[in-house]
């Protein structure tokens, strides 16, 4: 779906579900996998959540609509200006 013309400007939540399971995928292997760090010009966000954990703000799940709505409300060029510098930073912390 990533690869769709249609789709080019779609931003990207991951929900990293299940995150208090001790056998759990951590995110930088969901990140690795998922091949997140070549998405150089999309808008993404991967968030660790627990979806059935009883107060719904420490489950994440708010979080994750928040940055989603956050990124949809820019004008498209801010948008991309965003991802751009959102991936360099990840560059650089991955190098560290």
């Amino acid at each position: 779906m990533m690869m769709e013309h249609e789709l080019w400007d779609a931003p990207l939540v991951v929900l990293a579900n299940k995150q208090d399971d001790p056998q759990a995928a951590s995110m930088r292997e969901i990140t690795e996998h998922l091949q997140l760090f070549s998405l150089s010009s999309r808008n993404w966000y991967i968030i660790d959540t627990r979806a059935t954990h009883p107060d719904a703000s420490e489950a994440n799940l708010y979080a994750a609509l928040d940055w989603l709505v956050e990124v949809l409300l820019m004008p498209a060029a801010k948008r991309q200006e965003k991802a751009k510098q959102d991936h360099k930073e990840r560059v650089r912390g991955a190098k560290s």
